[in-house]
């Protein structure tokens, strides 16, 4: 660098304009009101000698700072030889060697000029202002954009020991001489009692909650200069412990799930100053759970299970749930349904397993299950009928059919049929496959009159009977005799004394039997038979009553042995 051209007193920079395009470049303008704060700041540090000036494009002065506190402005004893002229003034920290770093702390820009005549102190304000520390070195740098700045110095003398001037171009290096002055004329001025911002943390950077919890974060807080501090949150609610330092809660409302939103917190120390932390908050999904009401632990096949559902959420948005039901048998789909009430009947005994799913209306499903034995039901067995081949009577050696039937709740069980008959014959079997029920019918002949107790029994395939007995009377001859004589009084188509022609030859049969004579007996049987049939062919006897009459008689002779099926009238015997 060539040194600059002396002029006057004073050393005027080679460099004394700079283009119109300069101008463009300037920042923001320096503020003219001095922060509040400066009405109490002190002058810390200071060199006032002006023997000569100098000129250029960039200039600094070094310096030690004397007090901790904020610099809100520097005094410059400058002038402005061209007028209008625009720049800027910053503070630096200091480089290991001394020079400035151009690592900026603060800055202020000015545009305009000085009025009042040379070798003045100027004031450059900084708001806010320049935290600085004791005994740390910094550096006072001046550029000039447009127009030009005469800075005084002390020439020769060294007047300031705490630091030096360096002057440079845009882009140059630093350059330090004795020539160009020792020192320039400058003053520091420093609040040590300036307020400071508040400082707020917050614990978690982000909080994860399951629906219907409330999240909750906490942190704290504090002021350095001991102002009471307000909180405030962009959403929730936040509690504080302290004024100027203490920890704070904050609680947001329980809901359903949301993606993730970030909570804005400020702190305010009510003079300015304002510190903000955030933290994001997440709730996600949880499943409803789901309720069964009334789940027996067992139950017989065939009876319906009745069931019902409902279902709860931790969050309180959720009130709309969907149910669906399947169940299993010995782990086998069995059946399904839909609704929040349900049923199903079980078919066999075994292992149920009924699970319901309840799904809310994020699409989350939570399932109950509950295992219900199906017990076994022993069949029912029913005698429906009891029918004699011939009306009226029912003699030995005559036909009787037992007609009989089953159910069973348990459709899938497999059944035997037996009959007994209570006159020491061998019991009748039959097998039916897997069904609720079946209808069946047998035939039997009982050789000697009697009361005989017939019994059904109906064994399932898992070990269970049914069982029923009816009573059957086999009636002797002349019980049964008694009997035809009972049913001729009852028919109205006969007058008395047909009535009694008839029964008389009954009464006959009877009286001859109990003297044991059964040709006797016979031959009154056979005598009343061809009355029967003369009171038929002369209109006194309908049809159906003859045959009944005619049919009952053949049943008794036949317990006599004494019927014979090829003729069709009938003899009496000598």
């Amino acid at each position: 660098m060539e040194p600059p051209l002396r002029s006057g007193v004073g050393w005027r920079s080679r460099w004394s304009r700079w283009p119109l395009a300069a101008l463009l470049v300037a920042g923001v303008s320096l503020s003219t009101a001095i922060p509040a704060r400066a009405a109490t700041d002190t002058q810390d540090q200071a060199q006032t000698l002006t023997y000569s000036f100098d000129q250029f494009g960039v200039m600094a002065q070094t310096f030690t700072a004397g007090m901790t506190g904020q610099l809100d402005r520097v005094s410059l004893a400058s002038d402005t030889p061209y007028g209008f002229t625009i720049l800027d003034v910053g503070i630096e920290t200091v480089a290991a060697g001394g020079t400035p770093s151009g690592t900026i702390l603060g800055s202020t820009t000015f545009r305009g000029s000085f009025s009042g005549g040379s070798r003045q102190f100027h004031d450059f304000l900084f708001n806010p202002g320049v935290p600085i520390t004791a005994d740390t070195n910094y550096a006072i740098v001046v550029q000039v954009y447009a127009g030009g700045l005469n800075w005084y110095d002390s020439s020769w003398l060294d007047a300031y020991p705490g630091g030096q001037l360096y002057i440079s171009c845009f882009g140059c290096t630093w350059f330090s001489d004795p020539s160009y002055g020792q020192d320039f004329a400058f003053k520091t001025w420093v609040a040590t009692n300036t307020n400071q911002a508040p400082a707020l943390t917050a614990n978690s950077p982000a909080i994860t909650v399951t629906e219907g919890t409330p999240p909750t974060n906490t942190g704290s807080y504090s002021d350095p200069d001991g102002d009471t501090v307000t909180i405030t949150a962009s959403s929730g609610t936040l509690t504080k412990t302290g004024s100027a330092g203490g920890t704070w809660t904050w609680t947001g409302p329980a809901s359903d799930e949301a993606p993730t939103q970030t909570v804005n917190l400020t702190a305010d120390d009510g003079h300015g100053f304002t510190a903000t932390t955030t933290f994001t908050v997440t709730v996600i999904a949880v499943a409803p759970t789901a309720v069964i009401t009334n789940d027996p632990p067992s139950s017989p096949e065939g009876t319906p299970i009745d069931l019902t559902a409902s279902a709860t959420s931790p969050a309180a948005a959720d009130t709309a749930f969907k149910y669906s039901w399947a169940v299993t048998k010995d782990g086998s789909p069995f059946a399904t349904g839909l609704g929040s009430s349900f049923n199903f009947t079980p078919n066999d005994e075994g292992t149920y397993v009924a699970t319901l799913r309840a799904t809310d209306d994020g699409a989350m499903s939570g399932t109950s299950s509950f295992t219900v034995v199906g017990t076994n039901v022993a069949p029912t067995a029913k005698i429906d009928r009891v029918t004699a081949s011939a009306p009226l009577v029912l003699t030995a050696q005559e036909s009787v059919t037992f007609a009989g039937s089953f159910s069973d709740p348990g459709v899938m069980d497999s059944h035997v049929v037996s009959w007994n008959f209570g006159d020491g014959t061998p019991a009748g079997k039959s097998s039916y496959g897997p069904g609720g029920t079946a209808a069946f019918s047998t035939s039997h002949t009982y050789t000697a009159a009697g009361t005989y107790n017939v019994t059904l029994t109906v064994n399932d395939d898992d070990g269970a009977a049914g069982q029923t007995t009816a009573r059957v009377l086999v009636q002797t001859p002349q019980q049964a005799l008694a009997a035809i004589s009972a049913r001729v009084q009852g028919i109205t188509t006969l007058n008395a004394g047909q009535k009694n022609s008839l029964t008389a030859k009954l009464q006959a049969a009877i009286d001859a039997l109990g003297r044991g004579n059964t040709t006797a007996a016979n031959n009154q049987l056979n005598a009343f038979l061809n009355e029967v049939q003369a009171d038929a062919g002369a209109g006194k006897l309908s049809s159906t009553d003859a045959a009944d009459l005619r049919t009952a008689i053949h049943a008794v002779q036949a317990a006599l042995g004494v019927y014979n099926r090829l003729l069709q009238w009938w003899t009496i015997e000598s």
